[in-house]
């Protein structure tokens, strides 16, 4: 019987702020993003969390980003 070996891979996000043109990176290995009205709260593979005003503009798993517009 042959053996198969079969690749997993985690589909984390790097979660970036979109600020006019300046691009920040708030978070790596994100795993959730929760929307809240105008806040969203971004939780990290070990349980860390941050909530901030915004919007989502654009979720890349090819490129592996969130991107969220500051909206203060």
């Amino acid at each position: 019987m042959p053996l198969i070996s079969y690749l997993i891979t985690m589909c984390e996000l790097n979660a970036i702020l979109i600020d006019g043109k300046d691009k920040t990176t708030l978070m790596e290995d994100v795993v959730r993003l929760v929307v809240d009205g105008n806040e969203i709260t971004v939780t990290g593979i070990f349980g860390d969390t941050m909530t901030l005003p915004g919007r989502i503009q654009r979720v890349d798993m090819t490129r592996n980003e969130a991107l969220i517009e500051n909206i203060n």
